[in-house]
């Protein structure tokens, strides 16, 4: 099961987040610096599917959480895109709302995001 903590103390936050993932799937073990749709951003990156389950832009910090549903989901062996790359494509958009209007995201493996806009630092 995925876990995220969130602390926040005046204008400061921690996020936390564990990686659910099979034990064998290897990741990055820095967080490095990337761009996507031009817009910069650091996150951990998985080496299968070059996603993320967690990152931060001057726009977003995010991260996913893998599953979605309460019962028990029975997976496909292959989906249109990885959750991890869809994270990633909130750097599409300017808001989570215009991702959400906008993003299709038929055939994708459940999941749940959690996302913080930094547009404004209240």
């Amino acid at each position: 099961m995925c876990i995220i903590s969130f602390y926040r103390k005046k204008d400061q936050f921690i996020l936390t987040h564990n990686r659910d993932e099979e034990i064998n799937r290897n990741s990055s073990k820095e967080i490095i610096e990337q761009k996507r749709f031009n817009k910069t951003y650091f996150s951990p990156v998985d080496e299968r599917a070059k996603g993320t389950w967690i990152f931060y832009s001057e726009e977003f910090i995010a991260c996913i959480l893998n599953g979605g549903e309460e019962k028990p989901i029975h997976f496909k062996e292959h989906y249109k895109e990885s959750r991890g790359i869809i994270l990633l494509d909130i750097l599409k958009y300017n808001s989570v709302k215009e991702y959400i209007e906008t993003e299709n995201l038929s055939d994708i493996a459940p999941f749940t995001i959690f996302v913080f806009e930094r547009k404004n630092k209240n």
